[in-house]
């Protein structure tokens, strides 16, 4: 192969972004990749599967009580982050209530957003709290408080 040649197909390469790392602009995952906040209550957590709504991803509090279900995001950079999560309230906007949770590497927190309840009741809605910074190294985590017989869908997350 020419030299010419080799220069052509690496600035091609280039252009195309290979051989570089990339970041995506979003990412979502379902709430099985959460966990509860006080691990006992873990068998309060069921796959979220009702007549004809069949999502095994999500997460469905069976207990007596409201639990909290915590989901860590997968993050690439530093900045400010805004979370999004996918939920079902069967009778009231306060049936989920969520917020945005962003800590160091040493897991103390640097700021935290307040609880956004749902936008309406007895239909899957998006909760969008506000967006939160998030320091180099740090995690960004999604808490919600459940009630009974409510049920969480997804995170989705801006990097």
């Amino acid at each position: 192969m020419t030299w010419n040649k080799k220069l052509a197909l690496s600035l091609f390469a280039a252009s195309l972004g290979v051989g570089a790392p990339l970041t995506v602009q979003a990412r979502g995952q379902g709430a099985l990749l959460g966990f509860p906040f006080v691990p006992e209550e873990g068998p309060c957590w069921v796959a979220a599967l009702e007549p004809g709504y069949h999502y095994y991803a999500g997460r469905k509090n069976n207990c007596a009580i409201a639990r909290r279900w915590l989901m860590p995001a997968v993050t690439d950079n530093s900045g400010n982050k805004s979370v999004q999560i996918t939920a079902f309230g069967p009778s009231a906007r306060t049936d989920v209530h969520c917020r945005a949770v962003a800590t160091d590497r040493t897991l103390a927190v640097i700021n935290y957003t307040g609880l956004t309840p749902l936008p309406a009741a007895g239909t899957v809605s998006i909760i969008r709290p506000a967006s939160v910074y998030l320091p180099p190294y740090g995690t960004l985590t999604a808490h919600c408080d459940v009630v009974p017989g409510a049920r969480l869908h997804q995170l989705d997350y801006n990097q």
